[in-house]
């Protein structure tokens, strides 16, 4: 939950519930994950960057240096 809002958020989409209607938000490519700080949502799109999830729209935040290849680690 982000407020009163509900979210959950798969690799294509983000869906939000909001006031009873469901709102779906589409990944730029593909969400590769997520993570809140402080009540704000970012994700990693595997081609484009970083997105700041804000008012029912993404905010690009950092753009991946071009032809870089992608690479998700844990720790």
């Amino acid at each position: 939950m982000m407020g009163e809002d509900i979210v959950f958020i798969s690799s294509s989409n983000i869906y939000v519930y909001k006031r009873q209607q469901l709102i779906r938000i589409s990944a730029p490519t593909r969400f590769a994950g997520s993570f809140v700080i402080n009540d704000s949502l970012f994700l990693a799109d595997t081609k484009n960057g970083f997105y700041l999830f804000e008012k029912a729209s993404l905010k690009q935040l950092a753009a991946y240096p071009e032809d870089a290849p992608f690479e998700r680690c844990s720790f």
